[in-house]
């Protein structure tokens, strides 16, 4: 039997330009899949940050507040729902005010870290009329109602 070999244009070794091109087409769908597993882990998130008194943060949640911000402002495509909540025991009016104090503190913490405003959706307060569940007749349950929320939401 006689050995055949190929020698159509076929057998030619390939062109770099080939190499290049399939490089390049891999690492483009390696990054698409990367991209999409990073916004995997950017699903919405609340947090809670507490007054101690007035619209003063209470001690160490300021840099709490700074670090969920700055996670926010690395990526454009996160919007923030900002809201001030007050106990549910005084004057409503003031509680009210004291409320949106309270979310313009967040607010003016994310715009300075370079959130723009059209990312901010909402900012503003509820006074105390969102109290988290369980008894809130105790001292300790008006001061923990002392707060702000601030929830990521994803851009289109």
């Amino acid at each position: 039997m006689a050995e055949t070999r190929l020698t159509s244009a076929k057998s030619q070794p390939l062109p770099r330009r080939f190499f290049l091109g399939a490089a390049l087409a891999g690492s483009t769908i390696a990054g698409g899949a990367f991209l999409g597993l990073i916004g995997a882990g950017q699903r919405p998130q609340m947090e809670s940050f507490r007054f101690s008194r007035g619209a003063a943060l209470a001690p160490g949640e300021e840099q709490r507040l700074r670090g969920f911000l700055s996670e926010a402002a690395a990526n454009p495509r996160i919007g923030l729902r900002i809201t001030g909540h007050t106990g549910t025991t005084g004057d409503a009016a003031a509680n009210l005010t004291l409320s949106n104090v309270r979310a313009n503190v967040a607010r003016q913490m994310a715009q300075t870290l370079g959130i723009p405003d059209d990312n901010i959706l909402f900012a503003g307060g509820v006074g105390g009329a969102n109290p988290p569940p369980g008894d809130d007749s105790s001292r300790e349950a008006q001061r923990a109602m002392a707060r702000v929320t601030v929830q990521t939401v994803r851009l289109p």
